[in-house]
């Protein structure tokens, strides 16, 4: 698929905002309508990877092989070209000292000069081949992982810290990316090697033999710090994963945070850990050091030992002056293997450590999955099914509001996560009219049942997209252009939503319904541009309670046949409470809605109410008003009910 050519109604935009910024934009060349397939942005599906560290590996590299071995190719045409550069001047000179500037002196000032544009032309094909090939490391195992995390939903957070997943998004990827690159750099750097010894061998033995030890050597000793470097990094990184989830955590909750008077709290957590970050690299630091001491220092001793050699040879008339310019230029030019030797085990160091924790990562599955579904199973009438929960023995009648209410709140919420099948936990099972929730695919699922939970997540868009939610359309893709464009500006930016450019509000009696339900016009109103306007990221220039009522838009808007409500009303005030109550009753009357919820003006407006009692089972069934009444005749269920009700409502 060839992506879009760039908008330039967009591109205009960016420009009229970088003038506004007073940044100036970068200047662009031409684009290539159609790009390499190694060179577009992945779509579809990504590759099936592994959990196991060795297994993800080799399977990045598989799907990487051609634009490898693209990489590899130049990069050895580029090598072999270099290392062919100082026989060549050495006979060039030994051609000007025997006969001066002569035919023979001639030819070889045009092999130098043809090698040097062999060198230039393989140079700048190496950029587009290296940045291939950095996709197929980097890219493809950041796409694919963060595809089995969207997919593992809440299991992905149980299993591993957000800021952990981040880190190995962001950066593991990018060092097993930059793993990758070193790869073809280190065949095309041992195939140079083999030209020089062989040619260092047909002008002198002792000197080649020098250099045929002198090399193999100086990268056992760079190899041996692989190992203490390897321990060393995966402390750090570890340490820098919990840093970076202790960050995403104050960003996500920086209100409450404020609200509560926590930022010492979390500013001691953050400077302890800081601080063993820092310890971790400190403790890193001494091998990492001495590898790059290694790396500077042993091509130079080996050069200073072939020359001082390859003088000694050439004094006593052993070789000529023309060879031991080449012999200098030689010994010179393995400088660059033994550093690529150096740069390989730092690099592949610290991917391998990437990899075992993308692997990691991906090892994480679904909290519910296709196993147990029935083929050819037709799909039940969601409007109309009767929703029975085996664990707590409560039953959602079809077409009703009904409350579910839980001493303990989080019994309360995994009921609603049961009921939504949004986890497949063992003796777990929900039945839908006596048939097993779970031999129904998700997908069939997910398109009768909507759960709302308790943790408003709001994703930066426009208000419209964000209450359409998988309703709103894709993206509109962006161009080469444009994204450069867009990270040259972000990075001047100082304020958010820069580069937000709104669209013309379309609105639908549908959601304009919605909003009012959720008494969110308020955030129509509070955001430039309306509809049209930008919510940021996790919702942060909005509140927490325009945030709670924005996601109870989106939930009303899906018109979803059952809807699952986990207290959707906890961060609004009384008033507006009591007007969300009102609407969402009179606008699913007659549709099957179960709120988790301790409110008194909510469970009022019930048809049912379910109560459970603190091991997460029913205790007690009925409406508001007939549990009120029980409670004052003594039953103890009841009582724990008004009990619970009372401290919601204060």
């Amino acid at each position: 698929m060839t992506p879009p050519a760039p908008s330039r109604r967009y591109v205009q935009f960016l420009r009229e905002r970088a003038r506004q910024l007073h940044v100036a934009l970068p200047p662009l060349g031409k684009t290539p309508r159609r790009w390499a397939p190694s060179l577009r942005a992945p779509s579809g599906e990504p590759p099936q990877l592994s959990a196991n560290p060795r297994t993800f590996l080799q399977r990045l590299l598989k799907r990487s092989w051609r634009p490898i071995a693209l990489q590899t190719l130049v990069m050895t045409l580029s090598g072999v070209a270099g290392a062919l550069i100082p026989g060549t001047i050495g006979s060039m000179v030994e051609s000007l000292l025997n006969e001066g500037f002569s035919t023979a002196a001639i030819q070889q000032l045009s092999l130098f000069l043809a090698l040097v544009l062999v060198i230039a032309a393989t140079e700048a094909v190496g950029q587009l081949s290296e940045i291939a090939t950095w996709f197929g490391g980097g890219l493809i195992g950041a796409w694919a992982v963060g595809r089995r995390v969207s997919r593992a939903g809440r299991a992905a957070k149980r299993d591993e810290p957000a800021g952990d997943v981040v880190t190995a998004m962001v950066n593991d990827s990018d060092h097993i990316g930059m793993a990758f690159v070193w790869l073809p750099e280190a065949i095309s750097a041992t195939i140079s090697t083999v030209v020089i010894i062989v040619l260092m061998f047909s002008i002198s033995a002792p000197l080649g033999w020098l250099v045929l030890l002198g090399v193999p050597l100086s990268v056992a000793l760079v190899s041996l710090l692989a190992a203490p470097i390897q321990k060393k990094l995966a402390i750090q990184r570890e340490e820098q994963g919990k840093l970076t989830t202790i960050s995403s955590d104050a960003v996500s909750g920086l209100r409450i945070l404020r609200g509560i008077g926590g930022e010492d709290t979390y500013n001691d957590r953050y400077r302890k850990q800081s601080q063993r970050v820092k310890e971790a690299g400190i403790a890193a630091s001494p091998s990492q050091a001495m590898l790059m001491v290694l790396r500077t220092s042993i091509p130079q001793l080996l050069i200073a030992l072939v020359i001082g050699y390859g003088s000694y040879l050439a004094f006593n008339g052993t070789i000529t002056v023309g060879e031991l310019v080449s012999f200098f230029g030689y010994t010179w030019y393995l400088r660059i293997p033994i550093g690529t030797a150096a740069g390989v085990v730092s690099t592949w160091t610290r991917a391998w450590v990437g990899v075992k924790k993308l692997a990691g990562i991906y090892a994480v599955e679904p909290a519910s999955s296709d196993t147990h579904v029935v083929p050819d199973q037709s799909s039940p009438n969601w409007c109309q099914v009767e929703l029975r929960d085996l664990r707590s023995k409560a039953v959602i009648a079809p077409g009703k509001l009904t409350g579910i209410v839980c001493e303990v709140p989080e019994h309360a919420a995994a009921l609603a996560a049961r009921l939504a099948r949004t986890t497949d936990e063992e003796n777990g099972d929900v039945l839908a009219d006596k048939v097993n929730l779970r031999t129904y695919p998700i997908a069939q699922v997910r398109e009768g049942i909507f759960l709302s939970e308790a943790n408003a997540q709001v994703f930066r868009d426009s208000l419209r997209d964000t209450i359409m939610g998988p309703d709103a359309p894709p993206p509109t893709p962006r161009g080469v252009t444009e994204l450069i464009y867009r990270e040259h500006i972000e990075n001047f930016a100082d304020e958010e939503n820069t580069l937000f450019q709104p669209t013309e509000p379309v609105t639908s009696h549908r959601m304009q319904e919605a909003l009012w339900v959720a008494d969110a016009a308020d955030v129509e109103i509070s955001l430039d541009n309306g509809l049209a306007g930008e919510i940021s990221e996790k919702g942060r220039n909005i509140s927490g309670g325009q945030r709670q009522r924005v996601a109870l838009a989106r939930a009303v808007y899906s018109h979803a046949p059952i809807l699952i409500l986990v207290e959707p009303t906890s961060a609004v005030d009384s008033h507006t409470e009591a007007r969300i109550v009102e609407r969402l009753a009179m606008q699913r009357k007659g549709e099957t809605t179960v709120v988790a919820s301790t409110s008194p003006l909510f469970l009022s407006n019930c048809d049912h109410v379910v109560v459970l009692d603190r091991h997460g089972n029913v205790a007690a069934y009925g409406t508001h008003e007939s549990l009120v009444a029980s409670a004052a005749q003594g039953d103890q269920a009841a009582q724990t009910y008004c009990t619970i009700i009372g401290r919601g409502g204060e």
